[in-house]
């Protein structure tokens, strides 16, 4: 704390000091800190380096640039030990001080480094120039290889060929296992698989040839084709993903590095000055249908002092729908200014959103609390696609669980 700079010390070359030697830089939010300078100084250092943390211990708007990073609620928390804010701060701290090495500070004596049991090494940013969508027509060449493929096993089955039917199994789970799977993601043993496969499919062609079995010889120049043909596709490409879009900012990775990458597979967007209560419900039921580590809840899922736009934009990528939940007040919140936060660019739920659409994400728009599906006039541009996705109601007892019901339908569809 920086009030235990000692009586006659120059209190600023001792919190200096001390800023310089730390591993974590927590602020408390408040009417009175977010307009200390000296506060927002401390807390652009922890920024600056990638080690703050903060905390709202007032209701206040964030002060200007640190919107984007996660803060943990700590309003009307009275020193109970058990409380979720606190908990969440400390979590986020340990996970911290475990897996990160303190921030070289240039020109500043630096301390012997720790050496822990699993040093985390850093995971450079991913820019969007690196990742592309699939092309259909990649897509459509190595599933028609797979089908001609399972033809001539099926083929091979019936003739009951000794060699041919566990050749034919083989390379038919070579084509799902190793090219298809991995276009997802490792290009290069998608690109090197389909090439060595081409190849034996060209063999069992040539055989197909000598003895002049004519469907046989269909299926294997299909298969060779579609296998030679995915192959120039893929080395062309650097990296694809199935379900991210060309436009949009450069992505990052988690925050929170080191961590494991969760398969998250629903990603809830709300607002807590418009629906908190509900939206809680909706989590709590999602978790019952889906478990812990399929849903991810905006502001709750993400880490104390991580970057909020680069733990969301990382998120969405793996996610296969975009629930926004929308109740009455949803459109009317407003910032300090008494300008609706939907208007603001920076606003955390209109940049979900626009990620979400952007990405052709399946986005479904939630109604809470009776609230209509906002106008397409009353929407920013960037967010006007919403009003285009169905929406689907969840109301109050006794239609909650009914209503979930359906929901959860719908997103398994």
């Amino acid at each position: 704390m920086d009030v235990r700079t000692p009586v006659g010390e120059r209190w600023h070359k001792e919190i200096e000091k001390e800023l310089h030697a730390a591993r974590a830089v927590v602020v408390l939010w408040s009417a009175r800190s977010r307009d200390s300078d000296f506060v927002l100084e401390e807390a652009e250092y922890g920024r600056r380096n990638e080690i703050l943390f903060p905390a709202f211990i007032e209701r206040v708007e964030f002060p200007y640039g640190f919107g984007r990073i996660q803060t943990a609620e700590l309003v009307g928390w009275a020193g109970d030990a058990d409380h979720p804010g606190l908990a969440e701060l400390l979590q986020s701290l340990k996970e911290h001080l475990n897996s990160r090495e303190p921030t070289p500070e240039p020109g500043v004596p630096q301390a012997e480094p720790v050496v822990t049991s699993n040093p985390v090494q850093p995971v450079p940013a991913r820019n969007r120039n690196d990742l592309q969508v699939v092309p259909a027509d990649l897509n459509y060449a190595v599933v028609v290889a797979i089908v001609t493929a399972t033809v001539g096993t099926i083929q091979q089955i019936q003739e009951m060929s000794v060699i041919g039917v566990p050749l034919a199994v083989a390379f038919t789970g070579a084509i799902y296992g190793l090219v298809y799977r991995n276009l997802d993601g490792d290009i290069a043993t998608a690109r090197n698989s389909a090439l060595v496969c081409a190849i034996v499919f060209g063999f069992f062609l040539f055989v197909s040839v000598q003895r002049g079995h004519m469907l046989f010889l269909a299926l294997n120049v299909i298969a060779v084709v579609c296998l030679s043909y995915a192959f120039v596709r893929l080395t062309g490409l650097k990296s694809v993903s199935r379900h991210i879009g060309n436009s949009g900012p450069p992505l990052a990775v988690p925050s929170t590095i080191g961590s494991p990458a969760k398969a998250v597979e629903i990603f809830i967007s709300s607002r807590r000055d418009d629906s908190s209560d509900v939206t809680g419900r909706v989590y709590d039921r999602l978790l019952q249908e889906f478990g812990r580590s399929k849903v991810f809840k905006d502001v709750d899922s993400i880490p104390a002092g991580a970057d909020f736009q680069a733990n969301t934009s990382d998120t969405l990528t793996r996610c296969n729908a975009c629930l926004v939940v929308i109740g009455a007040r949803w459109l009317h919140v407003c910032d300090e200014h008494g300008q609706p936060r939907i208007k603001d660019p920076s606003d955390h739920v209109r940049l979900e959103i626009e990620t979400a659409l952007q990405r052709g994400i399946r986005v479904i728009p939630v109604l809470v609390q009776g609230a209509p599906m906002p106008s397409r006039g009353s929407l920013p541009s960037s967010l006007q696609g919403l009003v285009l996705r169905n929406a689907l109601p969840v109301r109050p007892d006794p239609d909650f669980h009914r209503d979930m019901d359906r929901l959860c339908a719908a997103i398994k569809a």
